[in-house]
């Protein structure tokens, strides 16, 4: 019999590449399938920078969340008392995460009006503590327990992951694979560190890696394997780990000084935070260039001006990418101790 279909297709992920799509339609009577095919053509955002946001500590005890406006002032977004262990943005979402340690939890913030979406509370073990850390990769929040698991929630704070428990052992960096979820350890009775692979999204533990040295940054690469920036008696060292097939290579040490943080720029050159200045490695060359002989507390990169954002005391500083040209340097509102940058998706 004719008849005529109408709804609304919500496409809800921002994060989906443009390009021509095909929608299948599907009729059946129990007999017959009839199948009819509509062309559509999703036309992607252009990626842009919003604002950077970062996080000071003026007093014991309180913790300041600001973000810049569009005049270079900083705009107080969130107060947050107690202890702390780590921040996050989604910026898809809108949402940035504070986490405390055993006090307060996880608290996402609405970034457009400062309010609270929602709160995870800590939960109860024998070291009084809960939170170690959180890390944000689209589209979850991955939250690091002091039981030894590592756990998930989505933009409405749903728990929606949960990896199997590594005994005896703190976990407190994580970073998402495209099958597993791969976190840092430190052992509980020594000073021993290890590399602990989950599935994800089934939580199963699947491999674990001693690891000498404390680990200062995880980095995706590509399929299963990660990039380890870590130090070990002053010196730093980068370390290449398949979740995969549990192997881990030396790359690159480095003699500078200490690794203190290294964020991604592309599946082939980071940027390295370290106590004598920011160090650009490139993965395929297996090199490591000074890019600024100047110490960084916190750096983050705007992927679409190629700018390297650096914080120092209380002055935020912007670089180009890879000429290290000074292109500005405003004041903070105080010293950060994290920054993270907005983007309109």
């Amino acid at each position: 019999n004719p008849f005529t279909f109408e709804g609304d297709y919500i496409i809800d992920d921002p994060l989906l590449p443009g390009g021509v799509y095909q929608l299948r339609f599907q009729a059946l009577d129990g007999e017959n399938v009839t199948n009819h095919f509509i062309e559509i053509q999703i036309h992607e955002l252009e990626h842009r920078l919003l604002y950077p946001v970062v996080v000071t500590h003026p007093e014991p005890g309180k913790w300041l969340v600001y973000k810049q406006k569009e005049d270079k002032v900083w705009q107080q977004v969130y107060a947050h008392s107690g202890d702390y262990c780590g921040s996050a943005v989604n910026s898809a979402g809108s949402q940035f995460y504070i986490c405390g340690i055993s006090q307060t939890g996880i608290t996402a913030i609405n970034l457009t009006d400062g309010n609270v979406d929602w709160t995870v509370k800590p939960g109860i073990h024998q070291s009084m503590r809960w939170f170690e850390g959180i890390q944000f990769t689209y589209p979850n929040l991955y939250a690091s327990i002091t039981e030894g698991t590592i756990r998930g929630y989505n933009k409405s704070g749903i728990e929606i992951y949960k990896s199997g428990k590594y005994s005896n052992a703190v976990p407190y960096q994580s970073v998402t694979t495209q099958n597993f979820v791969i976190s840092s350890f430190k052992d509980a009775f020594s000073n021993n560190r290890f590399l602990v692979t989950f599935h994800n999204p089934g939580g199963l533990m699947i491999n674990n890696k001693f690891f000498e040295g404390e680990i200062a940054s995880l980095t995706f690469v590509k399929n299963d394997k990660i990039l380890v920036f870590s130090n070990s008696n002053g010196q730093g060292k980068i370390s290449l780990y398949d979740g995969f097939d549990n192997m881990l290579s030396i790359l690159h040490p480095f003699l500078g000084g200490v690794i203190t943080k290294a964020v991604v720029l592309d599946s082939d050159n980071y940027m390295l935070s370290t106590s004598s200045g920011l160090y650009w490695y490139r993965l395929s060359s297996n090199s490591l260039t000074l890019f600024v002989a100047k110490e960084f507390e916190e750096i983050a990169y705007d992927t679409n001006t190629h700018c390297i954002f650096a914080c120092s005391g209380k002055a935020l500083t912007v670089y180009s990418f890879p000429d290290a040209a000074l292109l500005e340097s405003y004041p903070l509102p105080d010293t950060a101790v994290a920054l993270h940058l907005v983007f309109n998706r």
